[in-house]
């Protein structure tokens, strides 16, 4: 497993009050790695957009490995 992946799913679970609902899709191109979170609304409306853009900071960051880019998005 990717290791973005797994960094997300773990921030998630911290995060959020139903993990367990949101999806974490894995697209692997050959310049980058890109991430895409699916949160339910009511998951959505619950955060503040500054914790959501903290979240997915957090995850582009330690979820980098070696040179590949990350891009970590929000559906």
């Amino acid at each position: 497993m990717n290791r973005a992946v797994e960094v997300a799913r773990y921030l998630v679970r911290g995060v959020l009050r139903r993990p367990e609902v949101v999806k974490v899709e894995h697209v692997w191109t050959p310049e980058a790695d890109l991430l895409f979170l699916r949160l339910p609304e009511e998951e959505r409306r619950r955060l503040r957009s500054e914790g959501v853009a903290a979240l997915l900071r957090v995850i582009e960051t330690l979820g980098r490995e070696g040179e590949r880019t990350l891009v970590v998005d929000l559906r």
